[in-house]
């Protein structure tokens, strides 16, 4: 997928109910910032912020993505769901896209961490 998010905001309010649990982002409180926190890992880190109470993109190009680190789906055929806001800021292309990878593992090794790299989805 063609991750053109230059300036796209995730105002990542995903409401994830993985693991039994539920989760949802709230930037309003966090100073601006480059490193979005650590139920996070963005690709690139560099690329990332918070600003104004947003998680925002600064520089577009290919896979612009954000892992969340503390959910993960564990049972298959079990039900979830997940949703974000997404907005783009004034003074930017009107150009990008979105959308959720699911799934995601790298093959070789099977290490989570390199999975947040290198990993494919369904």
């Amino acid at each position: 997928m063609n991750m053109k998010t230059l300036s796209l905001l995730f105002f990542l309010s995903s409401a994830c109910f993985l693991n039994a649990g539920e989760f949802s982002s709230d930037f309003k409180n966090t100073h601006d910032r480059v490193w979005l926190g650590e139920e996070y890992w963005a690709n690139p880190m560099e690329d990332w912020a918070i600003e104004n109470g947003r998680a925002v993109c600064l520089r577009g190009g290919t896979n612009r993505n954000v892992h969340l680190l503390t959910y993960g789906l564990s049972e298959k055929g079990k039900a979830f769901s997940a949703s974000v806001r997404l907005g783009i800021l004034k003074d930017s292309p009107k150009t990008g896209s979105a959308g959720f990878s699911i799934g995601i593992m790298d093959e070789e090794t099977r290490d989570p961490r390199a999975s947040l790299l290198y990993g494919k989805g369904l």
